[in-house]
């Protein structure tokens, strides 16, 4: 898939599930963190980082994670312009919120760990 056809299956996206973490190898220090999007019908990980290699996430990753938990805080009101999140502590801290507000919902959302 190029990256516009991604781009374009994340605009596309009507409505998101849930989001979830996914972690290879020690939840603490994983060799890869991802998020788990079940959006519509289709079900895909996005890259959050290598946890164990680099404490950022990059710039592409960020915007992406950012587009996807702003579309999923309009469907429970959001009413400001998108705005992307780069700070990697930033983004984590509204990943878990986006989290939060699943839960405070009904959605029952589960931390996955591969092995």
């Amino acid at each position: 898939m190029t990256g516009k056809e991604y781009a374009n299956l994340l605009s596309n996206i009507q409505k998101i599930n849930k989001i979830e973490w996914v972690t290879k190898g020690d939840p603490w220090e994983a060799d890869v963190c991802k998020i788990r999007v079940f959006a519509d019908s289709i079900t895909f990980d996005m890259i959050w980082g290598y946890p164990k290699y680099s404490a950022e996430t990059s710039w592409y990753d960020a915007f992406l994670i950012s587009f996807v938990l702003w579309k999923l805080r309009k469907q429970y009101g959001e009413t400001e312009d998108f705005k992307p999140i780069y700070n990697t502590d930033e983004l984590t801290k509204e990943i878990n919120n986006c989290i939060k507000l699943l839960e405070d919902n009904g959605v029952s959302v589960n931390f996955n760990a591969e092995e």
